[in-house]
C-alpha cells in the first residue's frame, strides 16, 4: 500500500458564507422571481417543442406568446425563452396544452449544497471509513479519466490540483473562463481528485483522475440556473468526462435535467449529485440517470442535516472533510456537496479498474458494494448503502456485465386510434417497453422515417398538412441500447386537410341517350372525375344494382337476350373520397331481335339485326 504524505498547510478559516438549504439564501438571486417551490429566473422558461415540430412553426408559438428564444441546448431540443415578467406560469400552462409542446418549465435557480466555515481541524477520517487505502492498493486513478465539477469554477493554480487540471468551460459566459468565484468549486474538486503521495496537501479519492472544471454559475452568491446546470452535464457528456459531480440541489428541476444527464449517460458518462442540507425528508421523483448521495457521519450514521428521500441512492462522508480551499490552502468543510465528489472519485476508481464496465455497470457496482445501513437494504436514508472504495473496486476487477441482451423492445401506438380522421397536426403517442431501457423511438409515416423522440413518453406532433388527403398507415419503431429493435403493428388513419365539396362528374360514354340497342349484348362504358379521387363508381340498370368498380372507370357486358324490349334506364353513380355523390342517368330502348351481336348506337326505332 502506497502512503499517502501528511498535509502540508491547514486553513481554519474561509470567508465564504453559503446557505446549507436551497430555500435559505443569504440574500435572493439577482432577477428571480418566487413561488412555493422557491427563486426562479425572472421572464425566462424552458420549452421542449415534441419531436417533428417544423421550426418555423415552433418560432410562430413562441410569437404569439410574446416570447423570444434566446439560445438552446441543441443536444435534448431545450429551448430558453424570455417572456414577459409576472407571466411566467400563465404562459407555461398555455404553453404545456399546445399540441406541439412537450413540456414548459420554470427555470429555477439551486444553491451549492455545504457551510465550508468548520473551524476545527479533523484528519481524514473519511478515507479509512471509506477503505480508500485499500482501494489505492488496486489502484489510485487513470489520468485518461476525466471527473467533470459542475460548480463555481476551480483555483486550477492550487498545488494539489494544478497538475491535473484539463481545460473546462463557463456555460454561463460560453467561454473558458473557470475560474472560482466562490470557493465552492475547489472544495468538491479537491474532494473528488486532489493529487495524492505529492508530499503535500491531502488526496483526492481518485488522485491520478483529471479535473474538468465546469462553470455552471457567475454568482459569487453561488446559485445556478437549472438550465445552467444542464448545459454543464451536456458539456461534460461532449468533452469526454466519465463522470460528472454536481452539488447543487437541482433535482427538482424536472425534464430538462433528466434528459441532459441521460446524454451523459448515453455517451458512457455517469451523473452525481448531492441530496441537500435541509434536514428534511424531500419529496422529489428519483431521477433514473442521476446517482444522488446523502450524508454520513464518523459512525456511519446520516447527519442531522443531510436531506433524504425516495431520490436518494447512496450516502457517503460529509462531515470535517479534509480538502482544497482557496487559490493554496487546505480546511475542513461540511455538507452533502462533499458527499457527492468523494463518491464521483469512486466512480473513477472503478471505471480506471475496469474500463470496460458501462455507466450502469458502475452505479450497479456503487449500490451492491456498498455498505449497508439503517434499515435493511435500499431505505430512504442511506439509499443502497454508504459507498466503500476498497469493496467497489475490488467488485469491478472481477464484475462480469449481465449477459448481452437479446430481448427486443416492444412498441405500441396509443393515439391516434385505427380508421381515426386526421388534419393540420397531429399527435402521435407512443408506448415503448424493455427489458434493460429504451434509448429512441422512431415514427414511420407509411413506413418512412418522420422523426425521433429519445425521452419517454414518446410523443410526436405530426405535420399532416403535406399530405393532402390521403390514408396512411403509422408505425413506431423502438430501439435499446444493445441494438436491438421492433416495430409496432401499423395504425392505419385518414388524413383529411382538404374539405371537398365538390361532387365528381360522371360521363356515360357507350351507348348514347336515346340510343336503340339490340342483339345478344351490348357495352355500357362510363367515366368519372373529381377535383380530389373518385372512390367508387356504381351502375344500375332499371333501379337494381349491376356493377360497381373502384376508382375513375367502368365498364359493362350488358346481356339484352332476357331485356323485354322498350325504354330501359341506365344510371351510373360516382362517389369521391370526402363521400360527395353524384350520377348521370340515361335512357335507352331496346329494339327487336334477340340473337345479333350487339347494337348501341343506333336511332331510335332503328338498328338491323341479323335475321
Amino acid at each position: 500500500m502506497r502512503t499517502i504524505n501528511s498535509i502540508s498547510k491547514i486553513m481554519l478559516t474561509m470567508a465564504l458564507g453559503i446557505a446549507i438549504h436551497t430555500s435559505a439564501y443569504a440574500q435572493p438571486p439577482a432577477h428571480a422571481g418566487k413561488d412555493k417551490h422557491g427563486y426562479f429566473v425572472s421572464g425566462q422558461i424552458v420549452v421542449k417543442p415534441r419531436a417533428g415540430v417544423a421550426e418555423q412553426v415552433l418560432q410562430n408559438i413562441f410569437s404569439g406568446e410574446h416570447a423570444v428564444q434566446s439560445r438552446a441546448l441543441e443536444k435534448i431540443n431545450a429551448r430558453i425563452l424570455r417572456v414577459p415578467e409576472g407571466k411566467e406560469q400563465m404562459i407555461i400552462e398555455r404553453l404545456s396544452k399546445n399540441p406541439h409542446i412537450e413540456y414548459a418549465e420554470l427555470d429555477r435557480y439551486y444553491e451549492p449544497n455545504f457551510v465550508p466555515n468548520d473551524p476545527y481541524y479533523g484528519s481524514s477520517w473519511h478515507h479509512q471509513v471509506m477503505h480508500s487505502p485499500q482501494a489505492w492498493d488496486i489502484t489510485q486513478g487513470d489520468p485518461n479519466i476525466i471527473i467533470a465539477i459542475l460548480d463555481g469554477g476551480v483555483h486550477a493554480s492550487h498545488p494539489d490540483l494544478a497538475a491535473d487540471m484539463v481545460p473546462g468551460w463557463n456555460v454561463v459566459s460560453n467561454n473558458s473562463d473557470t475560474s472560482d468565484i466562490n470557493g465552492h468549486g475547489t472544495v468538491t474538486a479537491g474532494a473528488a481528485a486532489a493529487i495524492g503521495n505529492n508530499a503535500q496537501g491531502v488526496a483526492g479519492m481518485a488522485m491520478n483522475a483529471k479535473i474538468m472544471p465546469i462553470r455552471i454559475t457567475n454568482d459569487t452568491g453561488g446559485s445556478a440556473t437549472g438550465t445552467n446546470i444542464a448545459a454543464g452535464f451536456i458539456w461534460a457528456a461532449d468533452h469526454g468526462a466519465k463522470v460528472a459531480s454536481n452539488s447543487y440541489e437541482s433535482h427538482n428541476s424536472g425534464s430538462t435535467m433528466n434528459n441532459a444527464t441521460g446524454y451523459l449517460r448515453d455517451r458512457g458518462g455517469v451523473a452525481i449529485n448531492s441530496a441537500g442540507n435541509t434536514g428534511a425528508e424531500q419529496f422529489y421523483s428519483d431521477m433514473p440517470n442521476l446517482i444522488t448521495v446523502s450524508a454520513t457521519n464518523q459512525s456511519d450514521v446520516r447527519t442531522s442535516w443531510s436531506s433524504f428521500g425516495n431520490y436518494v441512492d447512496v450516502s457517503a462522508p460529509g462531515i470535517d472533510i479534509l480538502t482544497t480551499w482557496g487559490p493554496s490552502s487546505y480546511g475542513n468543510t461540511w455538507g452533502t456537496s462533499l458527499s457527492a465528489p468523494l463518491t464521483a472519485g469512486v466512480a473513477a476508481l472503478i471505471f480506471a479498474a475496469n474500463p470496460a464496465l458501462t455507466p450502469d455497470d458502475v452505479e450497479t457496482i456503487l449500490e451492491t458494494s456498498a455498505v449497508d445501513l439503517g434499515t435493511a437494504g435500499w431505505d430512504k436514508y442511506y439509499g443502497h448503502g454508504r459507498v466503500d472504495a476498497a469493496a467497489a473496486v475490488q467488485m469491478a476487477l472481477t464484475y462480469t456485465p449481465p449477459e448481452r441482451d437479446t430481448i427486443s423492445p416492444t412498441a405500441s401506438i396509443n393515439t391516434p386510434g385505427a380508421g381515426s380522421t386526421l388534419a393540420g397536426t397531429a399527435i402521435v403517442d407512443v408506448t415503448a417497453n424493455d427489458n434493460i431501457g429504451v434509448t429512441k423511438v422512431d415514427l414511420l409515416v407509411n413506413g418512412a422515417f418522420y422523426a425521433s423522440d429519445t425521452n419517454s413518453p414518446y410523443s410526436f406532433a405530426w405535420d399532416t398538412s403535406s399530405l393532402g388527403n390521403a390514408d396512411v398507415t403509422l408505425t413506431a419503431k423502438a430501439f435499446d441500447a444493445a441494438g436491438n429493435t421492433s416495430t409496432s403493428s401499423g395504425v392505419p388513419v385518414l388524413v383529411r386537410n382538404i374539405v371537398d365539396n365538390t361532387p365528381p362528374v360522371v360521363t356515360i360514354s357507350q351507348p348514347a341517350n336515346g340510343a336503340t340497342v339490340s342483339g345478344r349484348n351490348t357495352t355500357i362504358s362510363a367515366s368519372a372525375t373529381d377535383d380530389q379521387t373518385v372512390s367508387t363508381m356504381r351502375l344500375y340498370i332499371d333501379g337494381n344494382l349491376a356493377a360497381s368498380a373502384s376508382g375513375g372507370s367502368l365498364s359493362y357486358n350488358w346481356n339484352l337476350r332476357k331485356v323485354s324490349d322498350g325504354t330501359h334506364s341506365i344510371r351510373v353513380e360516382a362517389t369521391d373520397a370526402s363521400a360527395n355523390t353524384a350520377s348521370q342517368l340515361i335512357e335507352v330502348i331496346k329494339g327487336g331481335g334477340s340473337t345479333g351481336d350487339g347494337g348501341g348506337g343506333g336511332t331510335k326505332g332503328g338498328g338491323k339485326g341479323r335475321k
